[in-house]
């Protein structure tokens, strides 16, 4: 298990699959299917529900998005697929209509050679090529000015995290952590060996920590 940090956001890693013996090299197209764990000063996260920190303060989250861009798998000969280009992680309850299924939302399955693969790679954020780009894109893709992550000039918000925290006297003000910028976008490479096999589904899940 390896452990990454996105500012205030903790991401582990986990592969949903038991351990196998060596098999011979699959042929053909399966399944790789990425989803979204998160969790909230260790309880799962549920929008709108109250928590409280270490130190006694109390805040709930109404909206949490985040980008992920170039995502890779990467075989064990050091050859590397690319899966997708950008998906947004949108944990609103419900998901604004219309969006594509498989770029916005937690759970995103993607059609991959059947291979073993070493490593997963992802940025965090949307890469300086298209951050600031003009923005074209239909309603259903996570970059559309729909989604609400556009900020004009600056290119978009990668991570936004909002909601009310309560101050002294109980009253709730709220709060707004929002990253954006080409020198907040992150690339990560994270070491985990996994098998596709032909017309199986292989699961990563992301999981999430925001204290």
């Amino acid at each position: 298990m390896r452990t990454i940090f996105l500012t205030t956001i903790a991401l582990t890693v986990f592969l949903l699959s038991g351990c196998k013996d060596k098999d011979p090299e699959p042929t053909g197209n399966g399944k790789l299917r990425l989803k979204m764990d998160v969790n909230v000063a260790g309880s799962p996260l549920e929008i709108n529900k109250q928590y409280t920190t270490p130190g006694g303060q109390k805040y709930d989250i109404e909206l949490l998005k985040f980008y992920l861009s170039n995502i890779s798998i990467i075989k064990e000969d050091g050859s590397k697929i690319s899966v997708k280009d950008v998906v947004l992680a949108d944990l609103s309850q419900p998901l604004k209509e219309p969006y594509d299924k498989n770029a916005v939302g937690t759970i995103f399955t993607f059609d991959v050679p059947a291979a073993s693969y070493k490593m997963l790679e992802f940025g965090i954020g949307v890469p300086k090529e298209i951050n600031t780009s003009s923005n074209e894109y239909t309603n259903e893709h996570p970059l559309s000015i729909y989604r609400g992550t556009d900020w004009s000039w600056a290119g978009y918000r990668f991570i936004m995290i909002q909601g009310k925290a309560k101050n002294t006297e109980d009253v709730a003000n709220a709060f707004e952590y929002h990253i954006a910028g080409d020198a907040f976008y992150q690339t990560k490479q994270i070491d985990k060996k996994f098998t596709v096999s032909k017309d199986q589904t292989e699961e990563i899940m992301l999981h999430l920590d925001i204290n």
